[in-house]
């Protein structure tokens, strides 16, 4: 396994893509399952369209070579890291909003 600069960008970018594209897809299907009639078919088909894209782009990181999955996979984790840091931040802001002032 060689280490490219080339590589380790590829993989860098493609997983913070592919990281933000599956949690934030988490993160809007959460926020409309309200407005939602039928939230399990909801639910199953973000799932599944999210997914599906996760593997189809890991796939064509591993085709790359195997440091660009690598790299990728961390990307991937450091998009959840993000995405996470600032839905909580979100959720605080609005909690503060909501406490009454003594």
């Amino acid at each position: 396994m060689t280490f490219s600069s080339l590589s380790v960008g590829i993989g860098l970018f493609g997983g913070l893509l592919l990281g933000g594209l599956y949690f934030g897809g988490l993160w809007l299907s959460v926020m409309r399952i309200q407005k939602i009639e039928r939230k399990k078919m909801f639910l199953f088909l973000s799932w599944v369209v999210r997914s599906v894209l996760l593997c189809v782009g890991l796939y064509f990181l591993a085709r790359y070579n195997a440091t660009s999955l690598l790299c990728g996979a961390i990307g991937l984790l450091a998009a959840r890291s993000v995405i996470v840091r600032a839905v909580k931040r979100k959720l605080t802001a609005e909690k503060v909003k909501e406490m009454p002032a003594c």
